[in-house]
């Protein structure tokens, strides 16, 4: 009995020490909502590129929400697909200039959706819709609200 029991012990601590010891790295938390007029848009792949590499996809989950935990240092780049929908992205600037020592911070934004004309033509975005970095006078992590603008100027035909 106390051999099984010892067993034991030693299993939890080891699965313990597994779970804490998974990552102790700082991140930065990019959380955003998919929205079309205000409703929620559910259903849209996400996808965080490193240059060309594909760090990660997932689907939105119920209130056209995803997340993603970013190692800082990079740029990236985030795509928002959706049938129906005008593809588009953003671009997250990972990195913090000067001595700070980077520790978790969380970004979030609204994606705006727009749905496809009905006449059959797709659009897409060639120029960012958003532009997420390090705001030294804040001291955290905002999104450029400048970009807005070009959900409305810039749509292109795809070939």
């Amino acid at each position: 009995m106390k051999k099984i029991h010892f067993l034991a012990v030693l299993f939890l601590v080891f699965t313990t020490s597994q779970i804490f010891a998974q990552s102790n790295a700082s991140t930065l938390e990019v959380v955003g909502y998919t929205k079309q007029k205000g409703k929620a848009v559910k259903g849209v792949t996400v996808t965080v590129y490193d240059g060309a590499t594909v760090v990660k996809t997932k689907p939105t989950a119920g209130g056209g929400r995803f997340i993603f935990h970013l190692p800082f240092g990079k740029k990236y780049k985030v795509t928002v697909v959706k049938d129906d929908y005008i593809e588009m992205f953003f671009e997250v600037d990972g990195t913090i200039s000067g001595d700070e020592v980077p520790e978790n911070m969380t970004t979030d934004l609204d994606i705006k959706m727009i749905k496809q004309p009905m006449d059959g033509t797709k659009y897409t975005y060639d120029k960012s819709v958003a532009q997420v970095f390090y705001q030294e006078s804040l001291g955290e992590f905002d999104y450029d609200w400048d970009y807005d603008y070009l959900l409305y100027t810039s749509p292109s035909p795809r070939d």
